[in-house]
């Protein structure tokens, strides 16, 4: 029997970002996650599968690859990208143990667009190079910026040959629809806890009207994450590419990081409201901080 591969994911990649000891308590039922619930609810709210949806109708004739298993998604689009011009949405690329699957990729040749989709609104003119007055990365785009560069990080080491461009999908403020109703064209529906998007029959890319969103090139700020270093542990940072071998050989091992308290713990996700008991789910912030300060459960948290 083969044994499962602790893949760190883009969405797993985005925890250690933010907190390399979220790795240790995600996926874990005997944790508290409140995202399960927080991520479920914004995904409806946010429009993000509608978003979604509507990129891939603005790349006819791509293929999905919607398939929940690795390995077969991994196969899948394994086999599609022996085509020399091929679109596939959901493409599935590992490296090791580094797993992402890609909103949109389009090959042509040896050239590969890495896509990633979100519904953020994007104004040419007041956001432009995601860059602020002294040349850092915004705050407020960093996270997907993080993402699409994990992603092309992965397919530059799975593909050798070719040439990997990044690239953010995102909703173009200064534009206005030319349809009316045309949010109704994609319709929302909840399958136990995942959603999927039915498109009203008929609708086509021209039917559309005005296109609605914008892909913004950000190689440039993708090379400067690439560049730049990630917090392992307290007073440990290391290049990126170091620190996402660290992230994945914690996660594969199912190892958990040294905690990393700060004034951002206090929307950890893991986070009881209380010190839990014996009979809830684990908080992992209690566990951080007892593990960082050597409190017990009678210090108040």
């Amino acid at each position: 029997m083969n044994q499962v591969v602790r893949y760190l994911t883009k969405s797993r990649f985005k925890l250690a970002a933010e907190c390399p000891r979220k790795l240790y308590y995600t996926g874990k039922k005997d944790y508290l996650d409140r995202s399960l619930d927080d991520s479920f609810l914004a995904a409806l709210a946010e429009g993000g599968y509608q978003v979604g949806e509507l990129a891939c109708l603005i790349h006819p004739g791509g293929i999905r690859v919607d398939d929940l298993d690795h390995q077969v998604a991994l196969a899948k689009t394994a086999e599609l990208l022996q085509q020399d011009e091929v679109t596939i949405f959901e493409a599935a690329i590992a490296a090791g143990n580094l797993f992402v699957r890609v909103d949109v990729l389009r090959k042509s040749g040896t050239r590969i667009e890495v896509i990633e989709v979100k519904a953020k609104s994007y104004n040419a003119k007041k956001d432009g190079d995601f860059k602020g007055a002294k040349g850092q990365l915004k705050s407020d785009f960093l996270p997907y910026l993080q993402d699409v560069a994990f992603q092309r990080y992965v397919a530059v080491a799975a593909l050798p040959g070719h040439q990997v461009h990044a690239f953010l999908m995102l909703v173009d403020k200064e534009q206005s629809s030319t349809v009316d109703g045309l949010n109704q064209r994609f319709k929302v529906v909840v399958e136990g806890r995942r959603l999927k998007v039915q498109v009203t029959p008929g609708t086509t890319p021209e039917s559309l009207g005005q296109c609605l969103l914008a892909k913004v090139p950000v190689d440039g700020q993708v090379d400067m994450i690439l560049s730049s270093t990630l917090a392992v542990g307290p007073a440990d940072l290391r290049p990126f590419r170091a620190a996402v071998d660290a992230f994945a050989l914690a996660y594969s091992q199912d190892t958990p990081l040294l905690p990393l308290p700060s004034s951002a713990c206090g929307g950890c996700q893991f986070k009881a409201p209380s010190w839990p008991l014996a009979e809830q789910p684990k908080s992992g912030f209690h566990e951080c901080w007892s593990q960082a300060f050597n409190w017990g459960q009678r210090n108040s948290i």
